[in-house]
């Protein structure tokens, strides 16, 4: 009977000490995921899109810091250590601590610190084509429209059914087979042959 209450006692704290250690994991790996990608994209908006004119160093931290604590999603505590701003270099250094509650009951807290310079961040504008495929070159109906981004691959649809008809396979608007390996970079139109 006692070994059998000293085996609940040890598992139990097994299971708590492994929650703790999970969970103190997901704080921080969530946190460190976040902060990056939160700051870059703030960043971005400030200094390379320049949405908006900031007057000095002062703003420019203020601004930065505001939208970082918006776009942080955090249930628990969350506090912010400036630790450099330069408006003119779109520099930005910040330090988050964040407290969680441990499934014990203690306060536990994860550290993350990020510094990114703007003048790194680059835009990039992504390129959207549209494939669209006919049942026939002398029909106007298109058959199925996919919009693709540049560089992707896309894939033959289902084969389409013509009264009396076996489908051949597709080729494009010069006449040649359809090859659906490589990427694609323009609009591209593609018709059935039949035989």
């Amino acid at each position: 009977m006692i070994t059998m209450m000293i085996g609940i006692v040890i598992g139990a704290i097994t299971i708590l000490i492994i929650l703790t250690v999970t969970g103190r994991m997901n704080y921080a790996t969530e946190l460190e995921s976040q902060l990056s990608a939160v700051v870059e994209n703030i960043l971005c908006n400030v200094k390379i899109k320049q949405l908006y004119n900031v007057a000095d160093n002062q703003e420019f931290t203020a601004d930065v810091t505001e939208q970082i604590a918006k776009e942080l999603d955090a249930q628990t505590g969350i506090v912010m250590r400036i630790m450099g701003a330069d408006k003119e270099k779109g520099l930005f250094s910040v330090g988050v601590d964040r407290t969680f509650m441990h499934p014990n009951g203690k306060t536990g807290t994860v550290k993350c610190s990020r510094t990114v310079l703007a003048d790194k961040l680059q835009i990039v504008e992504i390129q959207k084509y549209y494939v669209q495929f006919y049942k026939d070159a002398d029909n106007s109906e298109c058959y199925k429209k996919y919009c693709v981004t540049e560089g992707d691959t896309i894939s033959a649809p289902a084969v389409p059914e013509y009264k009396d008809r076996e489908f051949a396979g597709w080729q494009d608007d010069k006449g040649y087979e359809a090859d659906f390996s490589q990427p694609v970079e323009q609009n591209r139109n593609y018709y059935a042959v039949w035989k």
